[in-house]
């Protein structure tokens, strides 16, 4: 997200561009108030479902 874009919307993928490695978000919640964002990094996402089909 670049501070001149527009909020994504819930669902949505955004690369967090100010970590080196540019981490996917799943976004849950928008605050637009704030311009901010809250979400699930895909990555962790991804190895909580593996971990979580284990049990």
């Amino acid at each position: 997200m670049t501070p001149d874009a527009p909020l994504p919307e819930v669902g949505e993928t955004v690369a967090i561009t100010t970590a080196d490695s540019e981490p996917w978000l799943l976004v849950c919640t928008v605050h637009e108030d704030a311009q901010a964002v809250t979400g699930v990094l895909v990555a962790d996402l991804a190895d909580e479902t593996v971990c979580a089909s284990r049990n």
